[in-house]
């Protein structure tokens, strides 16, 4: 590490905002960063006032690297031209991440010039700063007992990447994460939030997770079918009447 502190932007796009899961996985990826004298700052989302982007392209063009919109925008495109990391958080919504998340995603057009240039097998747009251009990281966390459901949102950062494994860090996804905020999980869930500390510090000692902190995070929170047995009935639904447990897991699976 250098004497410069490692400066992180993390940007929460859960609708929840400072009550979501996704907000209890960050405080504690950013409690490990602290513990390698990273500073940090979270934005929320729900504090924000940010427009669409109207595909106008006048950032590229009339006003370079300035939007038309006058909002929260700017501010924070100078913070991750500032940041050493920026981390994109948001639980999984329809196997992507938040509208809120994804409108500040596409209003970073600014940051990148209109020509196409060749990088690798593919063509790609060139950055406007290219002495700023931070890392990113994507945390993430979802209501399904699967890792799969995370492929689409991980893909989208690797394609904005294209390849770079110095522009994307790489990910932290939790299945099952309404458990996150269970007080009588806490105890049993203990191993995981050390591990994801573990990974907070590890991301600015070495920019990266090591396989055995990656593998530990990659661990079940608690059985799929206690989940899936759990969630179901967790809804009270009015005049309706959750499946069976040979309907839900199937009649070859059975609650370990």
């Amino acid at each position: 590490m250098t004497d410069k502190p490692f400066r992180i932007l993390a940007l929460n796009g859960s609708p929840r905002g400072r009550k979501s899961n996704t907000d209890i996985l960050l405080k504690a990826f950013l409690e490990g960063a602290a513990t390698q004298g990273a500073s940090s700052e979270t934005l929320y989302a729900t504090d924000l006032e940010i427009r669409d982007c109207l595909g106008c392209f006048a950032c590229w063009t009339k006003t370079p690297g300035v939007c038309v919109h006058k909002d929260d925008m700017p501010r924070i495109l100078e913070k991750i031209l500032a940041s050493d990391l920026t981390i994109w958080a948001t639980p999984l919504y329809h196997y992507g991440m938040t509208a809120r998340l994804k409108r500040i995603l596409e209003r970073t057009l600014p940051l990148a010039k209109p020509w196409f240039v060749r990088k690798g097998e593919h063509y790609t747009h060139p950055p406007r700063y290219p002495e700023h251009t931070t890392r990113n990281f994507l945390l993430s966390n979802c209501g399904f007992p699967e890792r799969h459901h995370f492929d689409a949102l991980v893909r989208e950062f690797e394609l904005l990447a294209n390849g770079d494994d110095e522009h994307f860090l790489g990910s932290l996804l939790c299945t099952t994460g309404e458990l996150l905020h269970v007080p009588e999980m806490r105890e049993t869930l203990s191993w995981y939030f050390d591990a994801v500390r573990t990974a907070g510090a590890e991301i600015v000692t070495s920019l990266g997770l090591s396989p055995e902190t990656a593998e530990i995070l990659r661990r079940p929170l608690i059985s799929v079918e206690s989940f899936v047995l759990m969630g179901n009935a967790h809804w009270n639904v009015p005049g309706d009447t959750p499946p069976s447990a040979e309907e839900a897991l199937g009649p070859d699976r059975t609650c370990s």
